[in-house]
């Protein structure tokens, strides 16, 4: 089979997948705001995981898919680098997705250990404090690859232009 073949056979399972993933995804969220008694820290954390999912299944296919076709060129070209061929926003929703769950094991840890201590409680307000800076940290960890992704007319590619960066420092 050549990798032609094997791409086609496999674009409509990657879509099957990004479908899926989506609608258990939005049914979470949907449960959550619906159901009072699910609405807790914890699965308002689980949201963000579930957001960030849906976002990486809706990026990352158009990823995949663009190889099929002949990649554009000049500012589109450039634009589609950043959002859609080099993966950089399923970067940053797998990022964010790794922090949440990260933080979500800390509090579990320290709900076991320091049941009385609420310094290291999540409540609401925390919650989306915590969120925010997730998210604020996640985008500026990837916000150079952002900055510096360009096509190339000359390799037909997507590639990192770092250039003289010590020009564009402070």
């Amino acid at each position: 089979m050549d990798l032609q073949t094997v791409k086609t056979i496999l674009l409509p399972f990657y879509g099957i997948v990004v479908v899926t993933g989506i609608c258990g995804n939005a049914l979470f969220i949907t449960v959550v705001r619906r159901k009072r008694s699910m609405q807790t820290v914890f699965n308002y954390m689980l949201i963000n995981v579930a957001v960030s999912d849906i976002i990486s299944l809706a990026f990352c296919v158009p990823g995949i898919t663009i190889r099929f076709f002949r990649h554009p060129t000049g500012i589109l070209g450039t634009l589609i680098c950043k959002f859609v061929t080099m993966h950089l926003i399923a970067g940053i929703t797998l990022l964010v997705s790794g922090l949440t769950l990260t933080t979500i094991s800390v509090e579990r840890h320290n709900a076991l250990l320091r049941p009385m201590d609420s310094r290291f409680k999540l409540n609401g307000t925390r919650t989306k404090i915590m969120t925010c800076v997730i998210w604020g940290f996640s985008i500026a960890f990837a916000l150079p690859l952002f900055i510096y992704q360009k096509y190339s007319d000359a390799v037909e590619d997507c590639y990192l232009d770092w250039g003289n960066i010590a020009a564009h420092t402070f």
